[in-house]
């Protein structure tokens, strides 16, 4: 609780608002039906573009995505809750935020949703 000083607050939210702000922007520019969420050092990517309003609202469009990105960033060495919940913690680097953007954007860019046969 010693570490937790109103200088290390303020370097938990500036991780958290650079982590969403990268991953936002790899979201963007994927144009992925995605969003992401969350305050301080926590984040929560949606897989849905619907207005998040309560609980039934975060339901992911494809089911299926939350886990391929959950096993997609495990493989790229990065944990994840396979619901999307992430937080950055006081021995997260600027660079580990860096690794963590770069990593989800590799696996965002490589999800091919496995199509459904008739």
């Amino acid at each position: 609780m010693k570490e937790l000083t109103p200088e290390s607050y303020a370097r938990l939210d500036a991780l958290g608002d650079k982590l969403r702000g990268g991953v936002g922007h790899a979201l963007n520019k994927r144009k992925q039906e995605a969003q992401v969420t969350g305050l301080g050092s926590l984040f929560w990517i949606h897989w849905t573009k619907k207005k998040l309003s309560d609980h039934r609202s975060t339901r992911p469009t494809d089911a299926e995505r939350p886990l391929r990105t959950f096993l997609g960033l495990i493989n790229e060495g990065m944990l994840l809750t396979q619901r999307g919940l992430g937080c950055c913690s006081l021995a997260t680097t600027d660079a580990d935020v860096d690794r963590f953007v770069e990593a989800f954007a590799r696996v965002v860019e490589k999800d091919v949703p496995p199509t459904k046969s008739e």
